[in-house]
């Protein structure tokens, strides 16, 4: 997507702090959220 070789969208996941890095190095725009536990939500 970054280098137009696929439709631009919306991805999820998750990515470890070498992979954040790597991402924002290549000027792509990420947001990182809070992994919340299941049992916290009450």
């Amino acid at each position: 997507m970054h280098y137009m070789e696929a439709p631009l969208r919306s991805i999820r996941g998750k990515a470890s702090d070498e992979d954040y890095e790597g991402l924002r190095e290549e000027g792509i725009e990420v947001l990182r959220l809070p992994i919340v536990k299941k049992e916290d939500l009450n």
